[in-house]
């Protein structure tokens, strides 16, 4: 796959940008999404999926740090509602979502916000919050290769089944439930007024 990225992906995300991002857009394109939408925030690369209609999902490839050239990245999903904004009232303390810059869900609301990185911690014990490196080469922390077969096994499933509104309540309501592992530092899947956007979901 030919994939060419701008010169500012590439002073951001070192030597691997190209082959890397053709790797992640492959990846996410054969499994449903759609992008890059953009390449303007540098350091965090947005792609897209429409998992049912009423019900999308924004992911994102976020770098913050790196080392010896290699940038070390998360990836983050943010689940928005069609149905949760036809429910909103102007009483509502959660604004209303127009996106722009690239984004396409104008007239959704977020609800959901979920870290791989999160869910890989609580996965299995660890010290620290886990990360992965943006590099086809073996490496630690691991490289693209491992931070795909987390992405599947860990978040994918997760955002298969939003397939309707009552599969995301069930998923919300899952979270709200959810008490996070005690070596856990990082916050779990939430989002502001969470427990709101949750009960308002529910509106008739």
């Amino acid at each position: 796959m030919t994939f060419l990225v701008p010169k500012k992906i590439q002073e951001k995300w070192g030597a691997a940008a190209e082959e890397g991002f053709a790797f992640v857009s492959e990846a996410l394109q054969s499994r449903g999404f759609k992008g890059p939408l953009t390449w303007s925030h540098v350091s965090l690369v947005p792609y897209s999926i429409q998992v049912c209609d009423t019900i999308a999902v924004d992911l994102s490839i976020s770098s913050a740090s790196g080392h010896h050239g290699v940038r070390f990245f998360d990836c983050s999903a943010v689940v928005l509602s069609k149905t949760l904004n036809e429910k909103t009232l102007a009483s509502d303390p959660w604004p209303r979502w127009s996106l722009k810059d690239g984004k396409e869900h104008e007239g959704y609301i977020p609800c959901m916000a979920i870290s791989l990185a999160h869910l890989k911690w609580a996965s299995a014990p660890s010290d620290s919050n886990p990360c992965w490196s943006f590099t086809l080469a073996d490496t630690e922390p691991p490289g693209l290769k491992s931070w795909l077969a987390d992405f599947d096994t860990l978040m994918l499933p997760m955002i298969q089944r939003l397939r309707s509104d009552e599969a995301l309540i069930r998923l919300m309501w899952e979270v709200i439930q959810y008490e996070k592992p005690k070596w856990v530092m990082s916050s779990k899947p939430s989002f502001a007024f969470f427990n709101s956007l949750f009960m308002a979901l529910q509106r008739k």
